[in-house]
């Protein structure tokens, strides 16, 4: 198999792990920064549930716009620097916070259609079944170590959350990163 060398999936591994991380300890935290803000418990949980509820309708739209579109990198690197700039502004409470959790629904949507579009693309039709395999240990990494992580970020920052909205916006710099080095035009 070629899969050890084929640094594109390595790097899509890499941005859904990342990306897992970053959704879920914001699932496990948001509502209790909300709380701390002031809205009563269900508004909070709301606001936290919008980064999947927006992408329950947004995400078909965006996979026919893949399907359409020639530009899939450049919308998932678009929808990585709307979920940056969302984590810091909630972070620091600008503007509206509740404006920036709409915001990160839809900068999270794009994330998964071009992780699950761009795997057959990136691997012979004979490596797809690992290819997912290893999307499903890296998103299970992700979830499993992103709350956690997040959480001990929370503690030893004496319940900052600020810190911890800096932490996953730098998660989504490192997305960033890796959405750079994918190379759409190289299939192993």
């Amino acid at each position: 198999t070629q899969i050890k060398g084929n640094y594109n999936l390595w790097f899509l591994a890499a941005i859904w792990a990342l990306a897992n991380a970053q959704m879920l300890a914001y699932m496990t935290f948001g509502s209790q920064f909300f709380q701390t803000n002031g809205f009563p418990t269900q508004s909070a949980g709301f606001l936290t549930s919008l980064i999947m509820l927006i992408s329950i309708f947004l995400a078909p739209l965006v996979g026919i716009l893949f399907d359409k579109s020639s530009k899939k990198k450049f919308y998932l690197i678009m929808g990585v620097v709307i979920t940056f700039v969302s984590f810091i502004f909630i972070g620091f409470n600008f503007l509206n916070i509740t404006i920036w959790a709409v915001a990160l629904g839809i900068g999270f949507t794009p994330i998964p259609v071009f992780v699950f579009t761009q795997l057959p693309e990136m691997v012979k039709a004979h490596e797809v079944g690992i290819g997912l395999g290893i999307l499903t240990m890296t998103s299970n990494i992700g979830t499993s170590m992103g709350p956690a992580a997040l959480g001990l970020i929370v503690d030893l920052s004496n319940g900052k959350f600020l810190v911890a909205f800096i932490s996953l916006a730098i998660i989504s710099l490192i997305v960033l990163f890796f959405s750079l080095k994918i190379n759409l035009l190289k299939k192993r």
